[in-house]
């Protein structure tokens, strides 16, 4: 594998594919896999839902903290090879449009030497902050696409994956509520050769 990198992108690039890590955002913004643009926008991390009418009571508080206008950063972006892989590791923190951060998230990319990407994130809620309404990382797919997700979630209870595909959106999650204040989330990206 080659690595190549800059001040803003790192450049993964294998026998078959081509990722773009954006050290800005901690996220990918562009995975070329087999000649397939794999996304057709960078990744995103997410915590707004469709609220309903069960959110009553904590509606005003998403609102008033902005949770449905957030950005993510990140800094003190690490590469390394190590054996055939390249693991990234990221300080990332999402924050409400002109309000204070909401999150912390301790992230480690490792992209082997076949393409496969996994994520492991600790992630942290700032004290101040009400309940999440959600938790997940957004992938837009191309309709061409044709990458295997795994996602998980331990300790604890309102994590979800969600994924573009043909413009319809799937989400896979533990519908609870999302209290703590730290909890892990794990992600597997398995892309495939065209005809697989």
């Amino acid at each position: 594998m080659i690595v190549k990198e800059n001040d803003t992108v790192v450049l993964i690039e294998g026998n078959i594919f081509k990722y773009y890590f954006n050290k800005r955002t901690g996220l990918f913004d562009k995975i070329l896999y087999d000649g397939i643009d794999q996304i057709v926008k960078p990744m995103e991390v997410n915590i707004w839902r469709e609220l309903t009418d069960a959110d009553v009571n904590i509606r005003k508080e998403w609102y008033r903290v902005k949770y449905d206008k957030t950005s993510v950063r990140a800094c003190n972006t690490i590469v390394e090879k190590k054996g055939n892989a390249v693991v990234i590791k990221s300080m990332m923190s999402l924050a409400s449009e002109a309000v204070q951060k909401i999150l912390e998230m301790k992230t480690v990319w490792v992209i082997d030497v076949k393409g496969v990407i996994s994520l492991e994130m600790s992630v942290k809620r700032y004290p101040e902050n009400p309940i999440l309404p959600n938790f997940g990382l957004r992938l837009h797919l191309d309709n061409k696409s044709k990458m295997e997700q795994h996602g998980n979630c331990f300790n604890c209870s309102n994590v979800s994956l969600k994924s573009e595909r043909k413009g319809l959106m799937e989400e896979g999650s533990a519908q609870h509520k999302l209290e703590q204040k730290e909890f892990d989330f794990k992600l597997k990206l398995i892309p495939y050769k065209k005809g697989e």
